[in-house]
């Protein structure tokens, strides 16, 4: 099988992948695999390859901007009118965390006294980094008192911070608020 390999079918299959919406990066990942797969079996198994030039195939990688100015930030802010993004978007902006890290947040994961959130790192699975325990600014931890101190405690309460207004004890389920607000600003 391995001899009936071409560079169409690992185009074809880079081609499908970012139909999918898979980062470049992702991509590039898989042809490296896949082309380190076949060298493996080259020098061990004495299995014939194909002569794919693989750097051809690599994708540039997605030149994202990682980072806003001050105002930018007050301006995406403003931006947001509901008050439940608003909260979230002070503490995606206040740590640094990942949107499904805030999105996901449990009241047991905040410790008031200590002024930390305790995350569950799971693009980092199996390494010493699993969990972070971030150290929250004045601000985060007035948005979580203030979050705790005004949430629903009847049948809708919720051990996330963030809870659903359409689902009993779910994580909102999308960031779509905010996301807007960044397109908006730009």
């Amino acid at each position: 099988l391995t001899e009936e390999l071409t560079a169409k079918h690992m185009y074809t299959l880079r081609s499908q992948r970012k139909k999918a919406g898979l980062a470049h990066s992702t991509i590039n990942h898989e042809i490296y695999l896949v082309s380190g797969a076949l060298d493996w079996l080259a020098d061990t198994q004495e299995v014939g390859v194909p002569n794919i030039r693989w750097k051809k195939l690599t994708l540039l990688p997605f030149k994202k901007k990682r980072h806003a100015s001050r105002e930018q930030l007050k301006e995406i802010y403003s931006a947001i009118h509901d008050p439940l993004y608003q909260d979230m978007a002070a503490l995606l902006m206040q740590t640094g965390a990942r949107p499904s890290e805030i999105r996901m947040l449990r009241w047991s994961q905040f410790s008031e006294n200590e002024g930390t959130i305790r995350i569950e790192r799971t693009k980092v699975e199996g390494s010493k980094h699993e969990e972070a325990t971030l150290q929250l600014t004045e601000l985060c931890i007035n948005v979580l008192k203030r979050r705790y101190r005004n949430r629903r405690t009847d049948d809708w309460e919720s051990e996330y911070v963030f809870q659903s207004k359409h689902a009993r004890n779910q994580p909102v389920s999308t960031l779509h608020s905010i996301q807007s607000a960044i397109n908006k600003v730009g």
